[in-house]
């Protein structure tokens, strides 16, 4: 499917889970081969970049999502998809934005792994699910010790803040105590 965010700024999260759905329905009418390995690529990625998630600022650049080699979990998909990896590896950096484009080429990382992986990273944490947490973390407060208010106060307002980015309304602020 063509990308209706391709161009020089990422996706909306949102935007990006839509598009990976959609891009899953049209490569699933060629072979299920290529299906299974999107599949293996999406989970891998989602993986990683959970990982990215729950990881501070400074340990970030060191995540990466496995080797294209690591993805097979039976000896008949080795060269099935290595097959696969080398077709959408090119397909897939000239679907994506050219921020994604330049940081992929910059470092050299381009299995449709770390394409993908990127993608996230640019697109930023906003997915459905992060969208629900973070309106969660802002209307739900809790009790905090008073040596750390300052801290959950700071995590309040960062949360807030990404909802406005996240284009998510506030909470009534009845419901916010």
């Amino acid at each position: 499917p063509s990308l209706v965010w391709k161009g020089s700024i990422s996706a909306r999260p949102g935007v990006l889970e839509d598009w990976m759905q959609a891009f899953a329905l049209d490569l699933r009418r060629y072979h299920e081969c290529i299906d299974r390995y999107w599949r293996c690529v999406v989970t891998k990625v989602e993986e990683a970049y959970g990982a990215y998630l729950q990881h501070s600022q400074l340990d970030r650049p060191s995540i990466r999502p496995v080797s294209p080699d690591q993805l097979a979990e039976q000896a008949a998909d080795i060269m099935n998809f290595r097959s696969c990896e080398r077709n959408l590896g090119g397909l897939l950096l000239h679907l994506m934005p050219d921020d994604v484009k330049k940081a992929c080429l910059k470092t050299r990382q381009t299995s449709t792994l770390d394409i993908l992986y990127q993608a996230h990273v640019s697109a930023g944490p906003g997915t459905r699910t992060d969208r629900h947490n973070t309106l969660e973390a802002v209307a739900k407060g809790k009790g905090v010790p008073t040596s750390k208010c300052y801290n959950e106060l700071q995590d309040w307002k960062f949360a807030s803040t990404r909802l406005v980015t996240m284009g998510v309304c506030h909470p009534d602020p009845s419901q916010q105590l």
